[in-house]
């Protein structure tokens, strides 16, 4: 398995993220705790309880397998993930069936990641056009008045 290396700054970030993600989903806030558990699995996606919390506000079979994926590969012995994913997946291999090749985490898929991104960017510009806007109009009316 690759081993991915941080840097305790980065370490921290995820941490936050995975706490205000806790405290988003305790205020029922799933989209926003889904978004800060993602945030936190980019920053740190070696961490086996950022993978449980996402799981739990994933809402697509896709990115719930890939979680499963991604604990089983940083703990092999969580057997509820391993049965969890078996069932998902409809798989009739035996569970201690040997992969030929090393396991490697998995990571969500990078639409979601960008739409997220692409919308907050159309946010954004529309704020300043608005706001361009209103301030010609002001400029535009000045001399009227």
């Amino acid at each position: 398995m690759t081993h991915i290396v941080i840097t305790d700054r980065q370490a921290e970030k995820a941490r936050n993220y995975l706490q205000q993600g806790y405290v988003a989903y305790n205020n029922w806030e799933l989209d926003k705790a889904r978004m800060l558990f993602r945030k936190s699995a980019v920053t740190d996606p070696a961490n086996e309880e950022v993978w449980l919390a996402l799981l739990n506000v994933s809402q697509l079979d896709e990115d719930r397998k890939v979680c499963l994926h991604n604990i089983l590969v940083l703990n092999p012995n969580n057997k509820e993930a391993e049965q969890r994913l078996r069932l998902m997946e409809n798989d009739t291999q035996p569970a201690d069936a040997q992969l030929d090749v090393e396991p490697e985490l998995q990571f969500l898929r990078p639409d979601i990641q960008d739409s997220l991104w692409r919308g907050i960017g159309w946010v954004v510009s529309a704020i300043i056009i608005l706001i361009v806007g209103v301030l010609m109009v002001a400029i535009l009316i000045q001399p009227l008045v």
